[in-house]
């Protein structure tokens, strides 16, 4: 797993790799994900996949639409959400169990009821694993090439 961390995110079911500093309509286009705009931001769907060894998450990539890196988007992050309740309470001890077991222990945690943040970093990649009450619990898992 942290070899592939070293070019970007394999999907493991399919072998597809999406390589870091790649662009990212390029990406999108060869592997068919879904480009939706909203609300000044550009979402690009990629759908459900299996990442680092064995997680398998409903995956996309965001972009705010204004600035000058709005023209030169390539591809540096991919994350993870799950919103309300039941989803967010579900997955947290999933995914956090799940990367304490490939990766190691977090390099830092955060906790301050009901909160809680968990951070990797490994090969050049930042992992952020954040649970929050925002209305309703929500956990976001984000990897993001440094």
């Amino acid at each position: 797993m942290t070899t592939t961390l070293q070019n970007g995110i394999l999907f493991e079911e399919s072998g597809a790799v999406l390589e870091w500093g790649t662009p990212i309509d390029k990406l999108a286009k060869t592997l068919k994900a879904r480009k939706v705009q909203t609300g000044g931001r550009t979402i690009y769907e990629w759908g459900t996949h299996t990442i680092l060894g064995g997680l398998k998450l409903s995956l996309t990539t965001s972009y705010l639409d204004f600035g000058f890196e709005s023209f030169l988007r390539k591809f540096d992050a991919i994350e993870f959400w799950a919103i309300g309740d039941i989803n967010a309470e579900k997955y947290l001890p999933l995914i956090h169990s799940h990367l304490t077991e490939q990766i190691g222990p977090p390099n830092q945690k955060v906790t301050n009821a009901p909160d809680e943040s968990y951070e990797w970093v490994v090969n050049r990649c930042r992992i952020t694993l954040y649970f929050f009450e925002q209305h309703a619990y929500k956990l976001h898992l984000s990897i993001i090439h440094l």
